[in-house]
């Protein structure tokens, strides 16, 4: 494995312009490792992030950053750990605020300026998150980068103006002509970023790990990438008009709070927000548009009663880690297995709106028992809820009476899984409820009905 040499006329011919104040760059000496041009593995040493020195300048002759040549930094790093701590746990923030009306932490190490226990706090947040890698400077050799190529939590990643093939702008790495997106930084100081308007395509990943309060999309992103937003986090996205796709896996593991989208969005495939953490809001601007399967697959969110369409698609939250399940009212149809897996959800509520229950759209596990509120025209579909769940703080015995007075009928195997979640109810139960032995009683009523039929 050859070790790369620093050049040390890199800095005169490069005619950046460094940050003020400059940069202190790092020692690579033993720490950069690759062959015939490529950057394999780069060693990032918190010492010497600790000691001052925090950005980095690859030597000229480097052609390409391999995948995942930053990895040991990225994944092992002290460093990155406790900055990423800082946006994901609030105990740090509360640590510091109880440090500073306990007046453990010297008023000298404020300005003057600084009153309330916020502000110091914030203060003190920032400075710790200043100690990390803020720079990274390509020499103009460079040519190819790939996904995972970067170190994360970046302030900057610079190129000198007369770059072959890329360009910086802001801090945030482009494509020579400005029309892609290669790399967002990471974590700058202003936390509020808009793409320019003319950028016509995202890298896949481009903002993987990216910390940000409001990311603006522009309208020349026609379509959404595959995971090009993916591992975003950000408090606030928002997709400006123009844009008509996102595609499978645009913002997939993402953590986003809230999604603005423009009446222009026509379509969103499948599986666009899979693993997506922390929505709480979303708004569109308009409603007629075609929505995939599994947009939300194993998404970890409080609740979805911000959902702003009329109908929810197959398997759309299958898996997911909710703590409820409120639908708001305009929502009139549930596809099949739109909440499957969804075990966690403590508590069940539809909306009068609603008039069609897709096949085990609610298979919430054989032992599910929690609440469920249903509107009384539901009874046609009431075998599609979990079996041992009190039905509107009562038992469910007066839709099971309508559900045969109408004559209504269900598929064999739906009934056959709501017999199989009483009869594996401990014997004790069953004794003390005897609304159970007759729900028991109308479930093989159903099925031997159904197996009666041709």
């Amino acid at each position: 494995m050859a070790l790369f040499k620093r050049n040390p006329t890199f800095q005169a011919e490069q005619e950046v312009q460094p940050a003020d104040p400059a940069p202190q760059f790092m020692n690579l000496e033993g720490l950069l490792e690759g062959v015939h041009g490529v950057v394999s593995l780069c060693e990032v040493p918190d010492q010497q992030i600790k000691g001052g020195r925090r950005a980095i300048r690859l030597p000229d002759g480097v052609l390409e950053l391999s995948d995942h040549a930053f990895d040991s930094y990225n994944l092992e790093s002290e460093t990155v750990r406790s900055v990423q701590d800082i946006h994901n746990y609030n105990y740090r923030a509360l640590e510091l605020e109880k440090q500073i009306v306990q007046k453990r932490i010297p008023a000298r190490k404020f300005p003057r300026e600084l009153k309330s226990v916020r502000e110091k706090r914030d203060y003190l947040l920032r400075q710790e998150e200043q100690e990390r890698l803020l720079r990274l400077y390509l020499p103009n050799t460079l040519t190819s980068v790939h996904r995972h190529s970067f170190p994360v939590l970046l302030e900057a990643i610079e190129v000198c103006p007369d770059h072959p093939v890329f360009r910086s702008i802001g801090g945030v790495l482009f494509s020579r002509d400005s029309k892609t997106l290669l790399r967002y930084p990471g974590l700058q100081n202003d936390r509020d970023y808009a793409i320019p308007d003319g950028v016509e395509q995202v890298a896949t990943g481009a903002f993987e790990d990216a910390i940000l309060d409001t990311l603006t999309l522009p309208g020349s992103l026609r379509a959404l990438g595959p995971d090009s937003f993916a591992g975003l986090r950000a408090k606030r996205v928002v997709l400006s008009e123009g844009i008509e796709i996102i595609c499978s896996g645009s913002f997939a593991g993402s953590h986003i709070e809230q999604l603005v989208l423009p009446a222009s969005l026509e379509r969103i495939e499948q599986e666009a927000f899979c693993q997506l953490r922390g929505l709480k809001e979303l708004e569109q601007q308009g409603t007629e548009l075609e929505l995939g399967p599994c947009l939300f697959r194993e998404c970890t969110l409080d609740d979805v009663s911000w959902w702003p369409w009329s109908y929810i698609p197959r398997a759309t939250f299958l898996n997911s880690r909710l703590q409820n399940i409120s639908l708001p009212d305009g929502v009139e149809d549930i596809g099949p297995y739109a909440f499957a897996g969804c075990y966690t959800a403590k508590s069940v509520q539809l909306p009068g709106s609603v008039h069609s229950v897709g096949v085990f759209a609610f298979d919430l596990g054989p032992t599910y028992n929690r609440p469920i509120t249903l509107p009384e025209h539901l009874f046609p579909a009431i075998c599609r809820f979990p079996a041992r769940s009190p039905v509107n703080k009562r038992g469910r015995e007066s839709m099971f009476r309508r559900f045969e007075e109408s004559g209504s009928t269900e598929r064999r195997d739906i009934l056959e899984a709501q017999i199989a979640a009483l009869e594996t109810m401990p014997p004790l139960q069953k004794k003390l409820y005897p609304s159970l032995r007759r729900e028991l009683d109308f479930y093989r009523r159903q099925l031997a009905q159904v197996r009666e039929r041709p």
